[in-house]
């Protein structure tokens, strides 16, 4: 297998498990360097429909990598 689609495929394991804590989706996000728009994008071509809850849940990660991001710029 692929070694980037292996990592894209654990990405979106991790995102979509809601035993995971949001700091293991933040994680999935960073590893795979992909936007909400792009996740949201991918899920759907394979039939995915996440729920309100999952699409909230990526937002809050993507919000705390952008801003983890900015403070290690500026810091």
């Amino acid at each position: 297998m692929n070694r980037e689609l292996f990592k894209v495929e654990t990405a979106v394991t991790n995102i979509v498990n809601p035993h995971h804590s949001e700091e293991a989706i933040e994680k999935a996000m960073t590893f795979t360097l992909w936007s909400w728009y792009d996740v949201m994008t991918a899920f759907r071509e394979v039939g995915y429909d996440p729920t309100e809850e999952e699409e909230q849940r990526i937002k809050r990660a993507l919000f705390t990598k952008k801003l983890k991001h900015i403070l290690k710029e500026r810091y």
